[in-house]
């Protein structure tokens, strides 16, 4: 890939030849042994000896390898992985698990766990001291939980040293005037390099606003100003642009504080510079991919070696790539900095010439290219100069999208643009013959008036005469100014840059392509990782001078933790019977749904539902069959229903513009009382028939919708179990119980019915979304004693990308009312536990003082007296996080059959810091890939720590058990899920608000209404008949 022309084809496939055994483990070698040749290396298969997915004489394909069977593994791999024993049929072991460079895994280290300990044992009143004395209420750990079977893991992290005597100083800076990102950062590149002062400092900078330097500057305050020139070239041109940077000193951030405050064994110690510092030892390992050639950074931390050859495709012509990169942080842990690095996939731009990346990404319509080209920076192969070295250097421009009409309106002589697209022939623009030998490309400043002979000029006949260039005819011209100043060029002159982030939203396809490339097993993770990973973010002095220079040195082998699993839980069903959950699912063949509903013939109807154009290839009879198979599966599983009266409805719309149509058909349905339409679609979640059918459904008419899709009910595979997925889905909707969690019904917190739990969660647009795209918020929290119904609240936001909630009293207040008239409980929640997700490390201040108080402003509101005097309600906020990076490794084969750590692993020490209460959990079984764990964290506690009687367990334990046994009480599903069910019902909360409003999200399928241009939580509102139940599941 690093000397490839044009976009690669795909990665390189080499062929191998036949061989024996494959490396295997329980169940047969990870690339079986066996016959065929294999895609590999050496003797055919991915390690030599079989074929890449050979079929030995093993056990089934799930015998633990992916495909085929195996001989005999062949043990050890230093520095890598662990092959198991010889293979038999059925679900086996994991063919592999990650071990250290010279084999096997160190014991976690001692010095942190008794420095933990100790801790610990030095506030022997630690359970009364619930905040620390800033003003913000996180409350210091309480303990370490103790529950369940020991196990050592890996964790990817590494230690970092530094020198006790290491100072850093820290400035801020801006740079005026103000200039977008990637111009700011070469300012800022300058700046360090070419003005003596800085550089003197040794300065690295995160090329935003913060200037980190190993030694202090002269003065805390300077402005220095800077001629702009392109990368390659020595000098600035005459008439180059001249910028301003205004630093000024902030603070001296001293290591030994921090190490001192990390190693302290003062329960209540703290050195509030730590954000500081860790930001600034970011801002030095992210340096290293910012300078070294070959290398990109995206964002602060990930960096991608595009020399690699571990990339993919994403499209068919190889227009955008997948690439495989690496993550880092730089993290505080109790007695240690750790840096935490991961696998991190990335898609990117290929490299080649516009026109024919944009063929290749069959970008045919041109506003589907405008989304897909925007900001693409192109060099302009026509426009090239020498430097002193003698180099060619390109100019270089970003791409706003293709000429259209309304281009350049402001100015007095507008270019001439027929038709958005239209080609160097067709496109006209203002031009002067005297201003030709100062044009780049076609003018910016479009004069109103000039000498003889100035007039309207075609792209193509100026490139003809300016460059003697022939411009092809139909090929759209590109703008690579602005809308208010154009300037257009042949999308043939213009080459797209190598190394080039795709920050568009990814088409279905595409995702599944990323999703493919990205699946991996554990091991071959930490193997890339300490193999590739350590090299290409620089953590070893021999490939980066920076560690020389700032006196850091890198540990080269992953750390290992103690962690815990902790016991499966029972699923309790009617009737007293139990489903015992096995690697974290279980199947409800034998049991019926806790408390099933009742849904009569008359209360559903069958609706077949397609776009023109998008029909059905089965018929009635066929779909008569399926939906008596549902109606059996529904009864099977406790939906007391029959055969519905309403079937043989069919309706095509056009797409959206037949919202109308779709909405008096529904309205129908509503006027005959019927509770629940299951649509039909060809396929599930049909664009932009599903959002349209959960708009009106539950937001214009008021009547329950459930979409399936008919390729899945009539497949002969697997068609019996996507029944059933439905079933549980359909069950929740009208109001039952499909299952309650026996270690939740225990003499304890839950057990006695006063606690309510609560989800909230804020989802905001994805890169690219128009700028109507609101942030949205949701609140759900349980009404019953089973946890089974969890109405939901769903608020706009007032700001774009404002992560804290507008509304938290207002919908608080609401869900205390249904808790008392829908879950009929006689008085309020003693103890109200919220689980908050999407919060990152720098808003949990703002949770604490601008959510908190209004969660106590809507209890003091709805609250009777006497229990306000007894201090009811208790209230704990946790914050549940998704988007980290902590990953955790198995040290012995036979954990899971993924290579997985086994669900009901937790965390709570080796990687957290001693004065924060969190752990890690990891609940569910990974279908694929490497499991992430959630990281819970406890900003509030008034619940936990003071409780009384109930198991006797440690606080600790409690939360950690209580929230384990949640994850298996999620109702759409009989696994336990990944994050508590609290803070996943809100995530599909806003997921279904986004549908409704999916036009000022710029989702598939266009906009419900034309011209929308705001949402209000009103266009969001769900209608009354449905706004108390889970219509949204």
């Amino acid at each position: 890939m690093a000397d490839r022309r044009g976009p690669p084809r795909g990665p390189p496939r080499p062929q191998g030849g036949g061989g024996g055994a494959g490396r295997g483990g329980s169940g047969g070698g990870y690339q079986g042994g066996g016959g065929g040749a294999g895609r590999g290396s050496g003797g055919g298969g991915y390690q030599g000896g079989g074929g890449y997915q050979g079929g030995g004489g093993g056990g089934a394909p799930r015998g633990g390898a992916p495909r085929g069977g195996g001989g005999r593994g062949r043990g050890d791999a230093p520095g890598g992985f662990r092959g198991g024993g010889r293979g038999g049929g059925g679900r086996g072991a994991p063919a592999f698990v990650y071990s250290a460079p010279g084999g096997g895994y160190p014991a976690p280290d001692a010095t942190v766990t008794s420095l933990e300990n100790a801790i610990q044992a030095s506030a022997p009143d630690l359970s009364r001291l619930t905040t620390r004395d800033d003003g913000v209420q996180m409350p210091i750990r309480p303990g370490y939980g103790t529950g369940g079977s020991p196990v050592v893991l890996f964790a990817n992290y590494v230690s970092l040293q530094a020198r006790n005597d290491m100072v850093l100083y820290r400035y801020h800076f801006d740079v005026t005037p103000d200039i977008p990102p990637k111009k700011r950062a070469r300012v800022v590149q300058l700046l360090m390099t070419e003005e003596p002062s800085i550089a003197a400092g040794d300065p690295v900078s995160d090329m935003k606003s913060i200037l980190i330097t190993r030694n202090r500057l002269e003065q805390d305050e300077m402005l220095v100003r800077v001629a702009y020139r392109p990368e390659g070239l020595e000098e600035a041109g005459e008439n180059a642009p001249v910028y301003t940077c205004k630093l000024l000193y902030t603070n001296t951030l001293s290591m030994q504080s921090l190490l001192d405050y990390l190693k302290s064994q003062n329960a209540v110690a703290r050195y509030d510079d730590t954000p500081h510092l860790l930001q600034a030892l970011n801002i030095i390992f992210s340096q290293f991919g910012k300078i070294q050639p070959g290398h990109v950074t995206v964002g602060q931390n990930k960096t991608f070696n595009l020399g690699t050859q571990d990339f993919g495709t994403l499209d068919k012509g190889g227009a955008l790539l997948a690439l495989r990169g690496f993550f880092t942080s730089v993290r505080a842990a109790t007695g240690r900095l750790l840096i935490n690095i991961n696998v991190s996939n990335g898609a990117f731009y290929g490299d080649g010439m516009l026109d024919d990346l944009a063929t290749a990404a069959n970008k045919r319509k041109f506003k589907d290219f405008d989304k897909w080209a925007k900001g693409l920076r192109v060099e302009l192969t026509y426009l090239t100069s020498k430097n002193a070295a003698g180099q060619t250097v390109t100019r270089v421009k970003g791409v706003w999208g293709l000429a259209n009409k309304g281009d350049g309106q402001g100015g007095a002589n507008p270019p001439q643009v027929p038709n958005h697209g239209a080609d160097a022939y067709a496109v006209k623009f203002f031009f002067e013959d005297q201003s030709v030998k100062k044009a780049e490309g076609v003018p910016k400043k479009k004069k109103a008036q000039g000498p003889l002979g100035a007039r309207y000029i075609s792209v193509a006949e100026y490139f003809k005469q300016r460059y003697n260039i022939v411009c092809q005819k139909g090929p759209p011209v590109v703008n690579v100014g602005n809308k208010a100043n154009p300037n257009y060029v042949p999308m043939n002159l213009c080459k797209v840059i190598k190394g080039q982030p795709y920050r568009a939203k990814l088409s279905g396809d595409e995702t599944a392509a990323m999703i493919s490339f990205a699946v991996r097993p554990p091991w071959l993770n930490a193997k890339s990782i300490t193999a590739d990973g350590f090299r290409t973010v620089g953590l070893n002095s021999a490939d980066n001078p920076l560690l020389v220079k700032f006196n850091l040195a890198v540990n080269q082998s992953l750390i290992t933790v103690p962690g815990r699993v902790l016991p499966e839980p029972r699923i309790d069903y009617a009737g007293g019977k139990t489903a015992f959950v096995r690697n974290g699912s279980w199947n409800m063949r034998d049991v019926c749904f806790r408390r099933g509903a009742t849904l009569r013939k008359t209360d559903w109807a069958v609706l077949f539902l397609n776009a023109k154009g998008d029909t059905f290839t089965q018929d009635y009879a066929v779909f008569r069959r399926v939906v008596q198979e549902f109606t059996d599966t529904l009864n099977s599983m406790g939906v007391r229903t029959e055969f519905p009266t309403i079937f043989e409805d069919e309706l095509e719309v056009d797409h959206v513009n037949d919202e109308a149509k779709l909405g008096k058909k529904f309205t129908e349905y509503v006027n005959r009382r019927l509770r629940l339409i299951l649509v039909i679609l060809p396929r599930e979640k049909t664009y932009p028939l599903y959002p349209l059918v959960k708009h009106i459904g539950d937001v214009k008419v008021g009547i329950h919708t459930v979409c399936v899709g008919a390729n899945k009910l009539t497949s002969q595979k697997g068609a019996d179990q996507y029944m059933r997925n439905v079933a549980l889905k359909v069950n929740l909707k009208l109001g039952g119980v499909n299952q309650a969690v026996s270690a939740l019904e225990q003499p304890g917190l839950m057990k006695e019915d006063k606690t309510m739990l609560v989800g909230l969660d804020v989802t905001h647009p994805q890169p690219g979304a128009p700028p109507t795209a609101p942030s949205v918020a949701a609140m759900v929290a349980n009404i019953d004693s089973d946890l089974a119904q969890w109405p939901a609240s769903i608020r706009i936001q007032a700001r774009k990308r404002q992560e804290e909630v507008d509304d938290v009293k207002g919908m608080l207040q609401r869900h205390l009312g249904l808790w008392k008239s829908a879950g009929k409980h006689a008085s309020f929640p003693e103890n109200i536990l919220v689980y908050r997700d999407g919060v990152s490390e720098g808003q949990y201040e703002r949770v604490l003082t601008m959510e908190v108080p209004q969660m106590r402003e809507a209890c003091r509101a709805v609250y009777p007296a006497d229990l306000t005097k007894r201090g009811f309600p208790h209230l704990t906020v946790v914050v549940v996080g998704k988007r980290h990076h902590t990953r955790f490794y198995p040290t012995k084969l036979g954990d899971d059959d993924k290579g997985n750590t086994k669900p009901g692993t937790v965390v709570d020490r080796g990687v957290t810091e001693a004065r924060t209460w969190d752990f890690f959990l990891q609940a569910h079984s990974a279908l694929q890939g490497t499991a992430r764990p959630a990281h819970y964290v406890v900003l509030l506690d008034e619940i936990f720590r003071s409780r009384k009687g109930g198991s006797g367990k440690s606080a600790a334990d409690t939360l950690e058990g209580l929230t384990y046994a949640l994850c298996s009480a999620f109702g759409r599903a009989t696994k336990a899920i990944s994050v508590v069910p609290p803070a996943r019902y809100a995530d599909l909360v806003c997921d279904r608000a986004r549908h409704y409003a999916r036009g000022a999200f710029g989702d598939d399928g266009g906009s419900l209404e034309s011209g929308v241009s705001e949402v209000r939580t009103s266009d969001v509102c769900v209608h009354e008949r449905l706004v108390d139940s889970m219509f949204y599941i």
